[in-house]
């Protein structure tokens, strides 16, 4: 069910759940005081959890998760940040795909990615992802950016409308 939600409150409560290793620092920053939007809050917390919790898993050796919420425009926008190990370009591709996964076998059923990329649609939103696996190239890590529409879909046009 769509709610008019406070982000930035959201990411805070929403985290209160995760237990990241000692070794891992985390931070967060909100760029603007108040970030709302129209979505269905229990998807989006899982949506963070899934992309926090993959980012935890690929920091073995420690680092640094960093969540950041923000707008750009119309849209609210949430990034999930780590200094870990990074994605292999050919995997970048088959990310999102149900059952895919770089996880051993019985770590993981490929599927969180998918559901994180279908609540994220359903919301008319969009993902990126960008990474950074060769340490020749600079620090590795990884930052998936969501970007969720501020408004209920079509909202937006009957206010332009009137």
């Amino acid at each position: 069910v769509l709610r008019t939600t406070n982000i930035n409150q959201l990411v805070d409560r929403s985290l209160h759940g995760i237990i990241a290793p000692g070794n891992i620092k985390l931070a967060v920053v909100h760029h603007n005081e108040e970030v709302i939007a129209e979505i269905d809050p229990d998807q989006v917390i899982q949506v963070l959890v899934n992309l926090v919790a993959n980012a935890i898993e690929a920091m073995p050796q420690g680092g640094r998760l960093t969540i950041a919420t923000g707008e750009d425009g119309s849209n609210a926008v949430i990034s999930v940040a780590d200094t870990g190990t990074g994605i292999d370009e050919l995997n970048i591709k088959k990310l999102f795909e149900p059952f895919f996964t770089t996880k051993q076998m019985g770590k993981g059923t490929g599927l969180g990615l998918a559901v994180t990329y279908g609540i994220i649609k359903m919301h008319h939103g969009s993902i990126a992802v960008a990474t950074n696996n060769d340490p020749e190239k600079g620090p590795t890590g990884t930052t998936f950016t969501v970007t969720l529409p501020k408004t209920k879909p079509g909202e937006h046009d009957a206010v332009m409308q009137a």
